[in-house]
Parts: structure tokens; sequence; C-alpha cells
């Protein structure tokens, strides 16, 4: 780690041991989107979207949940939002397994 590295805890630090601010990834993607020539959006947002593309591509809420280190509750009702095409969907679904076609 070198002679400069400061032992700080388990948590975000430089190259040399010092803390990470929180607000440093913040700031570093708002120059990457200025300097991109994009809209500036909350880093957050970014998290969001992420997720959803997740969860349309077909991945697991327990295993999105996991990646993002939330309960599947808790990640559900954050990150998941409820559309009439996913109710029409599930409404759907539970039809044909009551049919017995599923």
């Amino acid at each position: 780690m070198g002679s400069a590295y400061e032992e700080t805890g388990p948590m975000l630090v430089d190259a040399v041991g010092r803390p990470v601010r929180p607000e440093a990834y913040s700031d570093r993607f708002a120059q990457i989107c200025r300097d991109a020539g994009v809209p500036i959006i909350r880093l957050h947002a970014v998290r969001h979207t992420v997720t959803l593309m997740l969860h349309r591509a077909g991945l697991a809420p327990a295993d999105a949940a996991s990646l993002l280190g939330h309960s599947v509750p808790v990640h559900l009702a954050t990150y998941v939002p409820r559309t009439q095409h996913g109710l029409d969907a599930a409404a759907t679904t539970l039809g044909q397994v009551l049919a017995g076609a599923l």
C-alpha cells in the first residue's frame, strides 16, 4: 500500500488511504456529463435506471436486490414501478395458470 497509506477502516479510500467524500462520486459524474454535453442528472437516478433495465431484461428481483444490497421487499417497492402493462400481464398469466395452460 505504500508508506503514506493511512488505515481508516472499512470505507472507500483514495490511493493514500484518505476517506473519499461521498459527494466526490456525484461531482465526478456531473463533470463527465458536462464533458459529454449531456444533461446532468443525479447519480442515484442512474441506479434506478439500471435496476429497471435489469428487471425488464428478466433478472430475478432477488438477484437485483442482492446486487444493490437491499432486501427484496425494499428493492421491489423502491425500484420496480407498477405499470398497467405489468398488471395486465399478471392477470393474463394468472388466467392461464388457473385454466391449466401453464
